[in-house]
């Protein structure tokens, strides 16, 4: 499931879930006090495989479009390694 900007405008934390997927491990979450934010779940090997989240940037500072861009380079990132 992808969201959409739509979507990212209208949650609200306590009427939505905490963290709303867009698929490919990049996530809206939602804060008490309003807040939006993107953040992309990787998964890191240092010893011992794990996942990790990495906060991308605040809703509408960064949009939708720009937060799946940044999710794909930080995943291209994580996995050169």
């Amino acid at each position: 499931m992808t969201l959409t900007v739509k979507q990212v405008e209208a949650a609200k934390f306590g009427l939505s879930q905490e963290r709303l997927s867009d698929g490919n491990d990049l996530y809206l979450r939602l804060y008490p006090l309003g807040k939006k934010g993107f953040q992309v779940q990787i998964a890191v090997t240092e010893g011992q495989r794990r996942r990790v989240w990495i906060n991308l940037s605040d809703f509408p500072k960064v949009s939708l479009r720009q937060a799946r861009d940044t999710a794909v380079w930080v995943r291209m990132q994580a996995s050169r390694g």
